[in-house]
């Protein structure tokens, strides 16, 4: 079975769920609803209810690295030429059209951990394979939490339109926990604007800066790897990422 040691089973309520897609994605977010209710997949950034105790669901935005085609890879499960690096980043096998259902020696090497569920050697320095990892909530997505008035401002004032769209953008569900929000080629562009960004005086917006912070992290990553962003809702076990 796909699972870390660590998982923990939460139940997830209507304000936490991410919201329902249309065609094949809403058909594929139906057919594996009943796994919301299930597994939050293991991360360094869970944080934890001060009354209930338990890991909170909620969004992450990672990029996968590039070690597997550096060559920077402990061996993999299978002969290197029988893999790929597919769409998202993610390593898999050539002719695999879901990385979710890849054999799970490959699904744990990814991951690093063994069958049973014990931790294994990352197979390189990243974690998981991911370039970085970062909790993330944006206007786009369905939480209020994702609200930045003052940032969402002053993008507008500053005519950073390409920037101010991406960051509006709903989630994408490309598996039913997410998938790919924003491709390298957008993040160059929407970079170039938050360098814009950055160079103004940014005390009005308080704390609200962590939402920048995120933005300077993620997309740097994207446009070094020619990676997507993947945004991600962890409270949904699909063993996609």
């Amino acid at each position: 079975m796909k699972s870390k040691s660590s998982l923990t089973a939460v139940s997830l309520t209507s304000d936490s769920q991410p919201p329902a897609s249309s065609g094949a994605a809403a058909t594929q977010v139906l057919q594996k609803s009943v796994r919301i209710v299930g597994l939050v997949s293991y991360t360094d950034h869970n944080q934890f209810s001060e009354d209930k105790g338990q890991p909170m669901s909620e969004w992450d935005a990672h990029v996968h690295c590039t070690c597997f085609l550096d060559g920077l890879t402990s061996a993999p499960p299978y002969p290197r030429s029988e893999l790929t690096v597919n769409r998202f980043g993610v390593v898999t096998l050539l002719h695999s059209h879901d990385h979710s259902e890849d054999p799970e020696d490959l699904w744990c090497w990814r991951v690093g951990m063994t069958a049973d569920g014990a931790d294994a050697p990352q197979p390189c320095r990243h974690d998981n394979m991911k370039l970085v990892d970062e909790i993330f909530y944006w206007p786009g997505s369905v939480t209020h939490v994702g609200r930045y008035p003052a940032a969402e401002s002053l993008i507008r004032d500053l005519g950073l339109s390409r920037l101010d769209a991406a960051i509006h953008r709903p989630a994408n569900y490309d598996f039913a926990s997410g998938g790919i929000w924003m491709y390298s080629t957008e993040a160059a562009e929407c970079l170039d604007e938050l360098h814009r960004l950055v160079k103004m005086p940014l005390e009005g917006i308080g704390n609200e800066r962590t939402f920048i912070d995120a933005l300077e992290i993620l997309l740097p990553a994207a446009v070094e790897t020619s990676n997507p962003i993947i945004c991600h809702y962890n409270g949904v076990a699909d063993d996609a990422w």
